[in-house]
């Protein structure tokens, strides 16, 4: 089984300790199965950034808000792109990242379930290419592969 999760703190901050509970889950069940723990940096969102993946990224965006324009052009035009595109998912009150006129990203947040599906339809398509994030990846081949016992490449 792959576990697909956030660490949900900053970059350089110990791991906290709910990771190390989650690995011990087999022991606990009582199961045969080996664990992959796919745990993205901070949150996932800010993971799928990687720059040959934007397009990807805005058009998902935009079938799920299509009148944000204007919202998506904040988050290309801000200083940390990534972490301004990881803020569309939470209310206003939780951002932290404010645009050039010092103030914060208005609109409601976007559905991570709803982007979710929207991302999933967009690499079918070439002329959008997408980056899957290495956890994610790791993931997918940990079940993927012929046998799953084996941990995948990069396995925690």
């Amino acid at each position: 089984m792959a576990l697909i999760t956030d660490t949900d703190v900053a970059p350089g901050e110990p791991e906290p300790a709910r990771l190390q509970s989650l690995r011990e889950l087999p022991r606990r069940w009582g199961s045969p199965g080996a664990l992959h723990l796919a745990a993205a940096p901070r949150t996932l969102e800010p993971a799928l950034w990687p720059e040959n993946s934007i397009t990807a990224l805005r058009a998902a965006f935009l079938r799920c808000a299509p009148r944000s324009k204007k919202r998506w052009e904040q988050v290309v035009q801000a200083d940390d792109p990534a972490l301004a595109f990881g803020e569309l998912f939470v209310p206003k009150a939780g951002r932290t990242v404010t645009g050039t006129d010092g103030e914060l990203a208005a609109g409601t947040p976007v559905s991570k379930g709803e982007f979710a599906q929207e991302l999933a339809d967009v690499p079918g398509d070439r002329a959008m290419p997408f980056t899957v994030p290495i956890c994610l990846a790791d993931a997918i081949r940990f079940i993927t592969a012929s046998d799953a016992s084996t941990p995948a490449v990069g396995a925690p």
